[in-house]
């Protein structure tokens, strides 16, 4: 395997953990939104301060995954390296393994999180105790939603982890 294959896959998959990274803040985002519209005040300042990392996050994702051959020519990476690797193994194969390690992990970050919401959620609404609702306040529905959205997306991801490789792969073929 030539080394700027190898390291092509490295970077893609760097760029696969960053799109996971960059759901949450997404999620934070949307909570923070539906927070200010409840409070009848509409900061753009918090707004704009909340996007900037979402961004920041999406354009690295999608540099690392879809101009890798730059991210290796800016960072010359190849620099000093032989130019063939003992390694047989193919592309495609562990960009799939990636996209399922990332779907994997969404799941099992995600699944306890929900499970919470959905606790606080149940007790909000069978609690009598109005003492018990002025401690805990009411539940914020986006994170739930934020949540579910999340294991959607990596269900997805774990069921079509040969499609989403063979779309990255397509996508970066010079």
């Amino acid at each position: 395997m030539a080394t700027r294959t190898l390291l092509l896959i490295i970077v893609k998959v760097l760029g696969l953990f960053f799109l996971r990274d960059a759901l949450p803040l997404i999620g934070q985002a949307f909570s923070l939104i539906a927070m200010m519209n409840s409070s009848g005040e509409l900061d753009f300042g918090y707004l704009l301060f909340s996007l900037i990392p979402i961004l920041i996050y999406a354009g690295v994702a999608f540099v690392l995954l879809f101009n890798t051959g730059w991210v290796l020519e800016i960072l010359k990476l190849e620099q000093g390296l032989e130019n063939e690797v003992d390694v047989r193994i193919n592309q495609p194969p562990i960009l799939q393994m990636a996209v399922l390690v990332v779907g994997g992990l969404m799941l099992l970050t995600t699944i306890p999180g929900l499970l919470r919401q959905l606790y606080l959620h149940f007790q909000y609404a069978t609690s009598s105790s109005q003492r018990l609702l002025d401690i805990t306040g009411r539940p914020d529905v986006t994170l739930l939603f934020v949540s579910a959205a999340q294991i959607i997306i990596g269900l997805l991801l774990l069921n079509n982890h040969r499609s989403v490789a063979a779309y990255i792969s397509w996508k970066t073929r010079p």
